[in-house]
């Protein structure tokens, strides 16, 4: 909810680039506190590598000032926090309950989606309120963002977890712009400026020194 109130006043590259950037950093802080995880330099590397891969990715409205864009930027920083709970959180019940990584996404987004569906009943949009009238292209869509970047992809991020320390799996999330940055040459022909291909390398570095570190810890 903070993510999508964020986009309209500072753009989708700003509020995706600040979460981003402070859930895996939030996470770490979180993680050596409540869980006691001491992360490598490896991992403090790798870090490093996808934020400043992340920042060259992104591109940025630099005329994005004023009051209305520093709300729009804590929005995302709190975005960036909530998920780093998620990622602690979902990596607690994995570990503590045995529960499925399926179990843990069913729960969260069932209790989610209640929440969200009281707050869009209560308050007034565009359109009146809460709409429920959408073409079947719409219904398509919504299908879509429910079964495979909600479901599949956060079940097999929770399944990831069971394996990896909260900070690493946060720090794999950085690969999400640079594969928006590939579906977008391949799909719409986009042409990428030569620090996009150094933000890119950056993230690809980031991944490999994760995979080289868990294979070492494993």
């Amino acid at each position: 909810m903070f993510y999508f109130s964020a986009i309209p006043l500072v753009g989708v590259a700003v509020a995706t680039l600040v979460a981003l950037c402070s859930a895996p950093v939030i996470a770490s802080m979180l993680g050596i506190l409540i869980h006691r995880e001491r992360p490598t330099p490896a991992v403090f590397l790798a870090l490093a590598c996808a934020l400043v891969g992340t920042l060259l990715l992104v591109r940025v409205d630099a005329s994005q000032t004023g009051s209305a864009a520093l709300i729009g930027v804590m929005f995302s920083v709190i975005s960036g926090g909530l998920y780093a709970v998620v990622t602690l959180v979902g990596r607690k019940l994995g570990s503590a309950s045995h529960a499925h990584p399926l179990q843990t996404t069913l729960f969260g987004f069932a209790f989610g989606a209640c929440i969200l569906f009281a707050i869009a009943s209560l308050v007034p949009g565009t359109h009146s309120g809460l709409v429920l009238t959408y073409p079947a292209s719409s219904w398509l869509r919504l299908i879509y963002l429910g079964a495979f970047p909600t479901a599949i992809a956060y079940g097999l991020f929770y399944t990831g977890m069971q394996t990896t320390s909260s900070t690493v799996a946060s720090i794999a999330t950085f690969m999400e712009p640079l594969t928006a940055t590939i579906l977008a040459v391949i799909l719409f022909n986009e042409r990428l400026a030569p620090l996009t291909f150094i933000g890119g390398l950056l993230l690809i570095s980031a991944m490999l020194l994760l995979l080289r570190e868990n294979r070492a810890l494993s």
